[in-house]
């Protein structure tokens, strides 16, 4: 699952204050989209768009015909020219805003952007940044996260020290804009033997999550994409249904919303 949540604009006093007087009535009212749906086969393909700006018919690597200027179509070994001007991500435009920004992933890479060429990025461009400690080849030797293993960062399962640095990120921001991405891998295996461990700890966070920034903070919960590989995306027919319509839920906070009523 990937999580993008991000902070309102509220002032640090507006934001502060926000808090010593929010109540779980405030909370979040959630909104499902139905309509969401892959734009390529992988995460590369479906992430590039989410974080660059560039549409999927921009993405010449899916589509074919003509490239944008930093795009090249060559796969796996060319890359963009030097002296092209599209190192951009969305990070940039939230920084340029205002905006202290994370990512984190439970994986050895920011989240398979690296297989982005053209932008050529060996590092998430963010203020602060968690992957390092998953590169450890006890954990991610022969791309363990495709198969099913064990998810787990020492004694604790390894979304644990992950949900741990973006709460101590938003805590530590409180009454700042800030944007926050993660990426959960638990679900990237083909037996879905993993994925279920995810569930309470994910249940608690929204939950801790709300009691503490409820009032000013959106979240969105993300699939790029679903299952595409395995017994049961070969075996099923419903497996190529639920690649291409991946889960997109928004959390919006009612204080928002009110203040807002054109979000709805």
């Amino acid at each position: 699952v990937t999580r993008a949540l991000l902070e309102s604009w509220a002032t640090p006093s507006a934001a502060a204050a926000a808090g010593q007087a929010a109540t779980q009535s405030d909370g979040w009212r959630a909104f499902r989209y139905e309509r969401f749906a892959v734009v390529g086969s992988n995460s590369p393909r479906n992430q590039f768009p989410l974080l660059s700006g560039y549409g999927s018919l921009e993405y010449a690597r899916d589509h074919g015909g003509l490239a944008l200027d930093c795009i090249v179509p060559g796969f796996p070994d060319t890359r963009a020219p030097t002296n092209h001007s599209c190192h951009r991500w969305v990070f940039d435009s939230y920084r340029e805003a205002g905006y202290t920004t994370m990512f984190g992933t439970n994986m050895c890479d920011w989240g398979v952007m690296e297989e982005v060429y053209p932008f050529d990025t060996a590092a998430a461009p963010t203020d602060h940044h968690l992957m390092q400690p998953w590169c450890h080849v006890d954990y991610d030797v022969d791309k363990l996260y495709f198969r099913p293993v064990s998810r787990c960062f020492g004694p604790v399962p390894a979304h644990e020290p992950l949900l741990t640095y973006e709460s101590q990120f938003l805590a530590a921001y409180e009454g700042a804009r800030r944007l926050s991405w993660t990426v959960y891998l638990e679900g990237h295996e083909p037996s879905f033997r993993v994925m279920g461990s995810l569930d309470a700890a994910l249940a608690a966070h929204l939950l801790a999550l709300r009691a503490r920034h409820g009032h000013d903070t959106a979240i969105f919960l993300v699939s790029d994409h679903g299952i595409h590989y395995g017994t049961f995306y070969d075996g099923s027919p419903s497996g190529p249904r639920e690649h291409a319509t991946p889960l997109l839920y928004a959390l919006l906070p009612r204080r928002t919303l009110a203040a807002w009523p054109q979000l709805e």
